[in-house]
């Protein structure tokens, strides 16, 4: 959030742990603020249908733009993207060779959330370039309940392959637009998971006691 001081600090952050794994991270400014109607009036967007007021912000939908506009350059240039969110810290070196053998639309790099009590254990565990697939557990449910027990639970790292980016513009179009991480979910697109995180969630985001944000763009930018 160009302009923004503590996502400004975060980034410098991300893009240091980059660099110590010789991935040269570069900046892409999000959308917030006055460009937020602008953009979303821009793309034709709509929300998704009865969605609680507290998931159609103007944070909301400013982070979702930012990665819909990622999702539009993986499609647009049909490149497949490396993208992390400004909280996120490169922990390992990425496999990419062995992940590009791999079946994916999307490859979520740090499965777990900083709300699991094993969190920063699970960090140090090391399981190799495994990935496993993200399954539909709820193929009976419909409406916001079925995408939100099928997304990724935090988006702050990932790659996503222009047939990922593809599906998720769609699926976009035609439903409406939800919280970035629960868009990317397993009904609109092939998703899956390292077993070992390759990124974590800098610690300077959230406060120790009780692992809540310390700056919530999304809750904040309203």
């Amino acid at each position: 959030m160009k302009g923004k001081g503590p996502s400004e600090d975060l980034a410098t952050d991300c893009i240091k742990s980059g660099k110590a794994f010789n991935i040269d991270i570069q900046l892409f400014d999000a959308v917030w603020g006055n460009d937020v109607e602008i953009e979303y009036q821009k793309y034709k967007l709509f929300p998704f249908e009865n969605i609680k007021s507290t998931r159609n912000t103007k944070g909301v939908k400013g982070c979702f733009l930012s990665h819909y506009k990622l999702w539009k350059k993986s499609f647009d240039e049909n490149i497949p993207l490396l993208i992390f969110e400004h909280d996120a810290e490169l922990i390992r070196p990425i496999p990419l060779e062995e992940f590009n053998k791999s079946e994916f639309d999307v490859l979520n790099l740090d499965a777990y959330t900083r709300s699991k009590i094993n969190y920063i254990k699970h960090l140090d565990n090391d399981c190799g370039p495994r990935i496993t697939q993200y399954i539909n557990q709820h193929p009976k449910k419909n409406g916001f309940s079925l995408y939100d027990n099928t997304h990724i639970k935090g988006l702050h790292s990932y790659i996503i392959r222009p047939s990922g980016a593809a599906k998720l513009i769609e699926a976009t179009k035609i439903h409406g637009v939800l919280p970035a991480d629960i868009a990317v979910n397993s009904i609109w697109c092939k998703l899956f998971r390292t077993e070992t995180s390759y990124c974590r969630l800098n610690p300077k985001s959230w406060k120790d006691e009780n692992k809540k944000a310390i700056y919530s763009y999304t809750k904040s930018e309203r």
